[in-house]
Formats: C-alpha cells, sequence, structure tokens
C-alpha cells in the first residue's frame, strides 16, 4: 500500500525540523502518519503549528494516491 512512489513524494516534502520524526504505518484499508508524543509537547506552540502544516501536506499528498490517510499520535518517544 505504501508504494516507493508514494515514500519519494513524501521526501520531496521539506520538514519544518530535521530531528523531527515522522512513521507510516500500513493498516488495513489506511496509511498512518504517526508522530510521538514526548517529541511533540517538547516543541513550543508555533513549532507545533509548523508541524501540524508540515503532516497535513504530507497527508494531501498521500492521499493524492488515492488512499486514506489518518495522522496518528504515539505515547513516548519515538524509535531509534
Amino acid at each position: 500500500m505504501y508504494t516507493k512512489e508514494m515514500q519519494l513524494a513524501v521526501r520531496k516534502i521539506k520538514k519544518p525540523y530535521p530531528a523531527l520524526r515522522v512513521g507510516f504505518v500500513e493498516c488495513d484499508g489506511y496509511i498512518g502518519v504517526r508522530v510521538w508524543e514526548n517529541q511533540i509537547m517538547s516543541m513550543g506552540v508555533d513549532q507545533r503549528v509548523n508541524v501540524l502544516e508540515y503532516l497535513n501536506l504530507v497527508q494531501a499528498t498521500l492521499e493524492s494516491f488515492g488512499v486514506t490517510v489518518i495522522q496518528e499520535g504515539a505515547v513516548g518517544d519515538p524509535p531509534k
């Protein structure tokens, strides 16, 4: 479901912060775009807005391939 073409399209979108970790999870019927609570909560309000704008752009890009996309939050830190 998460194809190489999708991956390349997402990589073309500049992250607002280089250290931002985003995961892509293939689920039954949709792709989850995941961020982790601890990295988001350590940011200021303006930074969080920038992250949400980035995530919305990623979601729109993936949806242009005809898939359903859901933004997800996960507890804790991103995997190393």
